[in-house]
């Protein structure tokens, strides 16, 4: 495959993952849900680009592995057991045979990881990023040809897109806080955004709360949409490649 072929091959998987982060964000923000299946086409995808840039055979199969895995129920042990395992695995591979691609399975099983119990990230957004970071493990026609070779091999795209994502999603951790002490917070531990319950609240925006109880008592928690940070920071990613390397 030549470049020309290459270039038209890549842009091809990132209008899918723009679609897909648009069409999520769309449901998450209506609803609050996003559609199970909805990053397997990109996934697939990641599978067919990462190919032509001659990816490791291993890498890829362990992140469609984390992928796979990232359907479990994600307050089970035998989810954390499996994130810690494919945490493990990717260190020995980055520290004992290859850095670059072993890097970006360690952040791509941390984002995994980040998933358990749902405290932040919900299952959707994880599938999201980890399908985001997989199909743009190498991306070599953005910004990041501003820098040398041995930046680029040693600042996996994974981080940037990481970083990128971070710092959206901080300004909705923001958001989400000022809006729940608006309508009345209340401290309960583990769960954050949490509002004492009010049943006028929940009829206005019934899909914006989960209602759950602690010690014999009812609450409701804001759930905060971040599938608009993600996308978001999926754009800066795309715009300004591997601009963390200026940090």
């Amino acid at each position: 495959m030549n470049y020309a072929e290459l270039v038209q091959l890549q842009n091809t998987v990132v209008l899918i993952a723009l679609l897909s982060l648009l069409y999520g964000s769309y449901t998450d923000l209506k609803t609050r849900t996003i559609k199970s299946y909805l990053f397997i086409p990109l996934m697939i995808a990641g599978i067919v680009l990462n190919y032509y840039f001659g990816a490791p055979v291993i890498f890829m199969a362990l992140a469609v592995l984390v992928f796979f895995f990232a359907f479990l129920v994600p307050d089970t042990w035998a989810y954390l057991i499996i994130g810690i395992a494919f945490l493990a695995i990717s260190s020995y591979y980055a520290i004992a045979m290859d850095f670059y691609w072993g890097y970006q399975l360690v952040i791509i099983s941390v984002v995994y990881l980040i998933g358990f119990q749902e405290t932040f990230f919900g299952n959707g957004d994880i599938k999201a990023i980890i399908a985001c970071m997989f199909s743009m493990s190498i991306y070599w026609f953005s910004a990041g040809r501003l820098f040398n070779g041995s930046i680029y091999y040693n600042i996996p795209t994974g981080l940037a897109i990481l970083v990128s994502i971070a710092v959206f999603s901080s300004v909705y951790l923001l958001y989400g806080h000022i809006l729940a002490s608006g309508i009345g917070r209340a401290k309960v531990p583990g769960h954050p955004y949490s509002i004492n319950y009010d049943q006028a609240v929940l009829n206005r925006k019934p899909h914006a709360f989960q209602v759950f109880e602690h010690q014999g008592q009812k609450y409701i928690r804001y759930r905060v949409p971040f599938m608009i940070p993600i996308l978001l920071g999926f754009v800066l990613f795309l715009a300004a490649g591997f601009w963390p390397a200026l940090l």
